[in-house]
């Protein structure tokens, strides 16, 4: 019986260890990252949510998400300040919304 105990311990443990290497990893990026990452010419998928929006939650649930994506989390004040030019540059009317960074 206790082998059996440790046999199952061990199955449990190596599934949680190789689902939460498959798991896409939620990077933040502030706005001062974007910007050395676009200097960089490096390309990229930048999403712009909120904490409290279904629809943002629907979406990463839904996303096959790229390696290179990072998350813009706008419900604070001051992140929509550094944000703002961006936002108004690519006239983001609503969250979630997704960018393709690149530099041509």
């Amino acid at each position: 019986m206790n082998k059996k105990i440790s046999f199952s311990l061990l199955i449990l443990l190596l599934s949680l260890l190789v689902g939460f290497t498959f798991i896409p990893h939620k990077k933040e990026l502030s706005f001062n990252e974007y910007q050395e990452k676009k200097h960089s010419g490096e390309t990229f998928y930048v999403v712009l949510k909120k904490k409290n929006c279904s629809d943002c939650q629907d979406f990463e649930k839904l996303l096959q998400a790229p390696k290179q994506v990072y998350y813009v989390e706008l419900t604070n004040k001051e992140t929509m300040k550094e944000w703002s030019t961006f936002i108004r540059e690519n006239k983001v009317l609503h969250v979630p919304s997704m960018f393709k960074i690149m530099i041509c």
